[in-house]
């Protein structure tokens, strides 16, 4: 039976962070927070039991340090992959349990002490992928007006966007996740998320791209998913079985256009190859049938094509025997794959099109870099 895992943790990107390789343990990505009360729950679920996320309980104080709240993950590495930037959304986030331990992490931006000298403006970025529930290293991001690619260098190794003489737009790799190293690039954009609230004064995001006003800072994730469903689709066994059943029948089909008619393409038998000898003798028996049927009758002559139309005189509209009962049995199996489709992902977790309002305070302004 799966286990829930609750943790609380910060990070501290004031000024950057280095994503390209992440540091070592005691600077990664997520600090825990000391006192807060993470753990595993009590409650150990089955699969197919329904859960609510509650809201993250107070922190305790800690000397010189603010935690301002930034968003909720839940993931369990498989079908459940959720995140919200609201402590308390409506309605709240909720997720049927499978096989797999289900991670809960209440996410807190990290602020304290200050730095000297003059201070820099920036976006501190990172790329999440919210179907395992956590950062991840790939290039994500490409930085506009930067020719020498300086600015996009630096925001995809150390998640850092100036903007201290700028307005900058950060653009997010979309549909898919850029490439680094041998990490996968199979996982889809979905929306930027800006964790703190108010957003800043002038930040403004149309799909992909972030735009942040010179002398503003943001903290902002580029939040992706791996396509799950797509890839249950495919390793369902029966669905598998269902599309083996339609290639073998259509295999030895092909497309033929009527170009007397503006009516779609028909899949009719492919013609054997020996189909140029086998045309030019049913021709010449056509010719000689015709021949004789017109010494006996006025109606129309039937050849081997099947009927002639009405309201195209000497024109055959042919349709080859079996061919209605073929589009019935494909009809048929397609509705088949559409209902087991249907079973294979009922039930499971997916990700609602709700809106996701923006919570925390407006960044620390980024301590000054030496001269």
């Amino acid at each position: 039976m799966p286990t829930i895992n609750v943790q609380y943790v910060s990070i501290q990107w004031a000024g950057g962070h280095t994503r390209q390789p992440r540091n070592t343990a005691a600077t990664a990505a997520y600090t825990p927070i000391p006192g807060a009360p993470s753990g595993p729950l009590q409650v150990i679920p089955s699969a197919g039991d329904a859960f609510t996320i509650s809201p993250p309980q107070p922190l305790p104080p800690v000397p010189g340090v603010t935690y301002t709240f930034a968003f909720t993950s839940v993931s369990d590495g498989a079908s459940v992959g959720l995140i919200s930037a609201n402590s308390n959304p409506n309605p709240p986030l909720q997720f049927v349990a499978g096989n797999n331990p289900i991670t809960i992490l209440f996410v807190y931006v990290a602020s304290g002490g200050g730095g000297k000298g003059t201070p820099d403006y920036g976006a501190c970025i990172d790329a999440f992928n919210e179907s395992i529930g956590n950062v991840v290293d790939n290039n994500f991001v490409t930085v506009t007006n930067d020719p020498s690619g300086n600015l996009t260098q630096t925001a995809n190794v150390d998640g850092w966007v100036d903007t201290t003489d700028g307005a900058q737009t950060i653009i997010a790799d979309h549909p898919n996740i850029g490439p680094y190293q041998s990490l996968p690039t199979n996982a889809l954009f979905l929306n930027w998320l800006v964790i703190q609230t108010p957003a800043p004064a002038g930040v403004v995001i149309t799909g992909p791209n972030l735009l942040v006003p010179e002398g503003v800072s943001v903290y902002a994730l580029a939040v992706y998913y791996n396509p799950k469903a797509l890839k249950e689709f495919k390793e369902h066994k029966e669905i598998k079985e269902v599309i083996k059943e339609v290639i073998k029948d259509f295999k030895d089909k092909e497309v033929y256009v009527d170009k007397h008619t503006e009516k779609p393409p028909h899949v009719y038998e492919k013609i054997p190859d020996t189909k140029d000898q086998s045309l030019d003798k049913i021709a010449q028996d056509n010719t000689k049938n015709a021949t004789l049927h017109e010494k006996t009758t006025d109606k129309p002559y039937v050849g081997e094509f099947g009927k002639v139309s009405n309201d195209q005189p000497g024109f055959g509209q042919s349709q080859p025997e079996g061919f209605t009962q073929q589009l019935h049995v494909l009809s048929k199996k397609i509705a088949d794959l559409e209902a087991k489709l249907e079973h294979a992902l009922k039930g499971q977790a997916f990700i609602k099109a709700a809106d996701r309002p923006v919570v925390g305070k407006p960044a620390p302004k980024k301590p000054g870099k030496p001269k």
